[in-house]
């Protein structure tokens, strides 16, 4: 199921939206509605049923760590 509308947190002083999506396999979108180029998309491969908003603040702030700028795709294979 997905959420209809997407969530907001923030990181930083930044707000990001997010949201989760099912078309077969999990995927989760996090974007930078200041930054349209900056868009964070996680394909979960196998293993995760849920995800939490502490997760997702977990996401955004390892991107950001490594440097997130522009749109990247990931994805993750290993259950947390």
């Amino acid at each position: 199921m997905a959420i209809s509308k997407p969530r907001k947190m923030t990181v930083d002083d930044v707000l990001y939206h997010w949201k989760v999506s099912t078309h077969g396999k999990l995927h989760l979108v996090v974007i930078n509605p200041e930054e349209h180029n900056q868009k964070l998309v996680i394909n979960f491969l196998q293993g995760k049923k849920v995800i939490k908003p502490w997760n997702v603040k977990a996401y955004i702030n390892q991107a950001l760590k490594q440097g997130w700028k522009k749109d990247i795709t990931l994805n993750w294979e290993r259950d947390e």
